[in-house]
């Protein structure tokens, strides 16, 4: 239930409706993406990359973890 509520307040900060590539991937994506996404910007970006590039979880959450890395050292 608190993932749902986080997913709620990501996109509500942009959108009055869920975006249509958010409701085109699957739950577990989404819910990897609201625990690590800093705002709306960046967790669209990750939703149209798993659409373009046919990313599993264990990918996009590599490319998260390779981010969030990279954030660390700057």
């Amino acid at each position: 239930m608190i993932t749902l509520n986080n997913h709620s307040k990501l996109y509500s900060e942009k959108y009055e409706f869920v975006p249509q590539t958010v409701a085109q991937i699957p739950w577990g994506h989404n819910r990897l993406i609201i625990t690590k996404a800093k705002n709306v910007k960046e967790a669209l970006f990750y939703c149209n990359e798993i659409l373009k590039n046919a990313w599993d979880r264990d990918t996009l959450e590599a490319e998260l973890t390779e981010k969030m890395e990279k954030s660390a050292k700057n």
